[in-house]
């Protein structure tokens, strides 16, 4: 899907981009927005107000949504355009994206000529690649980027290090690398958020999304059924049977129900209640919410990350 921000004259400003990107709030199949015309804008500053908004829209949202992030400068040099946006970019919401460096080179054949350009839409397209080949849970990296000539930099081995695994706590950004005999590939597979967590890992973040977005769509049919024993433990049959169906294909570490998930259902409102106060009073909205609690495992084998 693409959103138009204006016509192809005159100049771009960041609130007609980010206008545009709020206009997908109520889609849901915007599951992976890149707005590669933010570095474009004139200046850094108003390509980085872009990208916080993005994390914004990601963060904030009830659907499942995955910022691509292009570097300001990408296509010149790194030292200072990786300097600004580490700066810039903020402390919020950095693992509802991930950033990639430097540009792409694509062929132009009729004049025999390249044309260099942010890489957010093509790694946009390689995430659709794997997802649709593998599954949402399988980490877009290593993956080669096809119709490409090249990229705008070429990144030594310890500058590579230093984008994916900074030695001063900066934000992750991800390498675009060409390798001999491979062509241009995808090199990381990292969210912004430099912290030891499980959501630092794209794949990792992208499931849980997944997860939750359609296990929340799955509850509809719940809606108005009693908040008794019984509902309850249909609800965790159903969300049971989607997360075996789930490891069969390889979506979670493990070789068991138990060591790969765990659901449970409940109401807060029958832990306290008792005969007297249930003839006592009726039910008040608060007494009919049901309650539940999904863990599955995305890293190792009984290692839990609850949705």
């Amino acid at each position: 899907m693409v959103v138009s921000a204006g016509g192809l004259e005159g100049e771009r400003y960041a609130d007609d981009l980010i206008k545009g990107l709020w206009a997908l709030k109520a889609d849901s199949s915007a599951a992976i927005v890149a707005v590669p015309e933010a570095v474009m804008l004139p200046k850094v500053g108003d390509c980085l107000a872009v990208q916080r908004e993005m994390l914004r829209f990601c963060g904030e949202s009830n659907y499942m949504r995955f910022a691509i992030l292009d570097v300001y400068g990408g296509d010149e040099e790194m030292d200072t355009s990786v300097k600004e946006f580490r700066a810039g970019i903020g402390n919020s919401y950095l693992d509802c994206g991930a950033a990639y460096f430097p540009w792409v080179k694509l062929p132009l054949y009729r004049i025999n000529s390249e044309l260099i350009l942010p890489a957010s839409p093509l790694v946009a397209a390689i995430y659709g690649r794997v997802d649709n080949s593998r599954g949402v849970w399988k980490a877009p990296a290593n993956e080669s980027a096809r119709n490409v000539t090249g990229c705008s930099f070429k990144l030594s081995q310890p500058q590579v290090l230093n984008l994916t695994s900074p030695s001063d706590g900066g934000v992750n950004i991800n390498s675009i690398i060409l390798s001999p005999g491979k062509g241009v590939l995808l090199w990381g597979a990292r969210t912004l958020i430099p912290d030891a967590v499980p959501t630092r890992y794209i794949n990792v973040k992208r499931t849980l999304g997944f997860l939750k977005s359609t296990i929340s769509s799955s509850l509809n049919c719940f809606l108005y059924e009693p908040n008794t024993p019984s509902t309850w433990k249909n609800i965790e049959k159903t969300i049971g049977a989607y997360l075996e169906g789930f490891r069969l294909r390889g979506g979670v570490y493990g070789h068991s129900y138990a060591e790969c998930f765990r659901v449970s259902a409940w109401s807060p409102a029958a832990a306290t209640a008792t005969a007297s106060t249930v003839a006592a009073a009726p039910a008040s909205p608060a007494d009919q919410t049901i309650l539940v609690k999904v863990e599955v495992a995305l890293v190792k084998p009984g290692e839990f990350i609850e949705l």
